[in-house]
C-alpha cells in the first residue's frame, strides 16, 4: 500500500471516530472528556482548537477555562450543534464542583 493512500485511510477512520462521537455527543451518551478521548485524541484536539497540549490539559481539568470560542470550534469539528458541547463543558464544571 502507498503511504498516501494509507494516510487516506487514516483519514477515513479519523472521520469515522469523529462521526461516533457525534452520534454520542447528540444522544446525550457522552459525560465525560475520557469518553470523548476514546474517539479524539487529546493531542488531535488540542491542535485542531489551535492551542498547546499542556494548555488542553488544564482545561480539560477546569472547564471554566475554556472560552466559548474554544468550545464553538470543537463543536464544528465534530459537526455537532455548539449548544451541546457548551451544556457538555457546563455540566462536567458541575460534576467537578460536586467531587469537592
Amino acid at each position: 500500500m502507498s503511504a498516501g493512500k494509507a494516510k487516506a485511510d487514516r483519514g477515513g477512520r479519523n472521520r469515522q471516530k469523529l462521526s461516533y462521537l457525534k452520534a454520542e455527543f447528540e444522544a446525550e451518551r457522552i459525560t465525560s472528556w475520557n469518553q470523548v478521548f476514546a474517539f479524539y485524541a487529546v493531542s488531535t484536539i488540542a491542535v485542531d482548537l489551535g492551542i498547546h497540549f499542556h494548555t488542553f490539559q488544564k482545561k480539560v481539568k477546569n472547564n471554566r477555562l475554556f472560552t466559548l470560542d474554544e468550545l464553538i470550534r470543537f463543536a464544528e469539528n465534530i459537526n455537532v450543534d455548539h449548544r451541546i458541547i457548551i451544556s457538555f463543558a457546563t455540566d462536567q464544571v458541575g460534576v467537578k464542583r460536586k467531587e469537592l
